[in-house]
């Protein structure tokens, strides 16, 4: 049987429908995006090559730009099964060829983290378990939150590999092969930290007036509240970009938990972004954007037990971040 035809008319009454419906559909994106900002772009007026963390804010556009095209193109897809995601997640350390076994550890599970609720997302113990913060699964305020970097972090620690720098550094790139294969959620998870680490990242440079993601200073995560160092550096140029990138919610949520790591967490806020964030980029980005993306740090793993700075004989082989790699190429984010 064929297909009816249409006449001229209908055509052209059917395209002028159609004309008008992209229209709305377009004024309804804008208008998700903060005001003055056109969809999928962004004012690159904002970032300002004299900035030693230039590099970082364009990252962070890229990485902005890739996540809004993957939220219109799906939802996260988290998954609230622990267990079975863990699972993948081991399949993945393993298959990566990152000198890692992939192993399981032997329990999984939600925790309630007492007085460390608000800063700890989830942690690994010595008796082999991994846990998540019950808020995820109970909070209003965090269930929307995605933890699948934090529980591939904390498979990555079971793996014993304790050094925190480290331990990001792989989780990276577990999370991109995982968004590589459309490992439900990875991808979104993975654009929203990179947008995020960056800004963070470009944020600690100006407020803390340095120079590189890399130094060979020692940190003290604990300092006591009130008794931290305060930021004193002109971070007005970050926070244009800042909330050029952020919608309101995201805004406010994440002054919001700037202040709290600043004036009530009692540790030194700058420390916590050099470990988990400054040193990870400064060692991740650069490898991932050479011709041969490989980490080459073989040092050995060092941890504090007790406030007891240990090293324990745990070898950190050399590995290749080939989906890091594909990731930033994509997006662009290696200019």
């Amino acid at each position: 049987m064929s297909r009816p035809r249409y006449s001229a008319l209908r055509y052209f009454i059917v395209a002028l429908l159609m004309a008008g419906l992209w229209v709305v559909v377009l004024a309804f994106a804008g208008g998700l995006r903060p005001a003055g900002a056109p969809l999928s772009e962004h004012r690159r007026d904002l970032v300002d090559p004299r900035h030693p963390y230039d590099s970082l804010l364009r990252l962070a556009q890229a990485a902005d730009k890739a996540f809004d095209r993957e939220l219109w193109r799906r939802e996260s897809g988290w998954s609230m099964d622990r267990a079975a995601t863990a699972q993948d997640i081991a399949w993945q350390i393993a298959e990566e060829d990152l000198g890692l076994p992939g192993r399981m550890p032997d329990t999984i599970t939600w925790a309630d983290y007492g007085k460390d609720r608000n800063s700890v997302a989830g942690r690994y113990t010595w008796g082999d378990e991994v846990s998540l913060n019950v808020r995820y699964r109970d909070d209003p305020t965090w269930k929307h939150l995605p933890w699948l970097g934090v529980l591939i972090h904390e498979m990555v620690h079971a793996q014993g590999v304790y050094n925190e720098t480290r331990t990001e550094i792989l989780t990276w790139e577990v999370e991109a092969a995982m968004a590589q294969l459309d490992y439900p959620g990875a991808r979104l998870d993975l654009l929203r930290s990179l947008r995020g680490d960056a800004l963070i990242a470009a944020w600690w440079m100006a407020a803390y007036q340095k120079t590189s993601l890399l130094s060979d200073t020692e940190t003290h995560r604990y300092c006591g509240s009130g008794q931290c160092p305060a930021p004193t550096g002109d971070t007005s140029h970050v926070d244009a970009v800042r909330r050029d990138l952020l919608d309101p919610v995201e805004w406010r949520r994440t002054e919001k938990r700037m202040r709290w790591w600043l004036y009530s967490s009692g540790d030194d806020y700058s420390s916590v972004i050099e470990v988990y964030v400054a040193r990870v980029l400064g060692t991740l980005i650069p490898a991932a954007c050479s011709v041969d993306p490989v980490v080459a740090d073989a040092s050995v793993a060092a941890v504090v037990v007790r406030g007891v700075p240990m090293s324990l004989p745990i070898p950190l082989p050399a590995f290749r971040v080939d989906d890091m790699a594909a990731v930033l190429e994509e997006i662009g984010g290696c200019s």
